[in-house]
C-alpha cells in the first residue's frame, strides 16, 4: 500500500474528514489534505506531519535522472529533491 493511501485509511479509522490530494485541485479547507511533498510544493499550511521520510525513501527514486545517463544532471536531482524535502519540514 502506498503511503498516502496508508495515510488516508489510518485518518478514516480515528474518525478523521480526509482528502487525497492528486492533480492541481484543492481539497475542502475542513478535511485533512493528504499528498505528495512533490504535489505540497508551493502551497502553504498552518500545521503539516510528514510520514515516511527514511533514506530508502528519500530521494524519490522517480524524480532522479540515473547517474549514468548524466552525472550533473543527476546532482541537480539530488539538491532539488534534499531541498524540497528541507522545505516540507520548515
Amino acid at each position: 500500500m502506498r503511503q498516502s493511501e496508508e495515510a488516508v485509511a489510518a485518518l478514516a479509522a480515528a474518525g478523521l474528514d480526509n482528502v487525497r490530494l492528486k492533480g492541481t485541485g484543492r481539497g475542502r479547507a475542513e478535511a485533512i489534505q493528504v499528498m505528495t511533498m512533490h504535489r505540497a510544493e508551493g502551497l502553504e499550511f498552518p500545521c503539516v506531519a510528514v510520514q515516511g521520510a527514511s533514506a530508502e525513501m528519500m530521494p524519490l527514486a522517480g524524480a532522479l535522472t540515473p547517474a549514468r545517463a548524466d552525472a550533473a544532471r543527476h546532482r541537480q536531482d539530488q539538491m532539488r529533491e534534499r531541498s524540497l524535502f528541507f522545505i516540507a519540514w520548515t
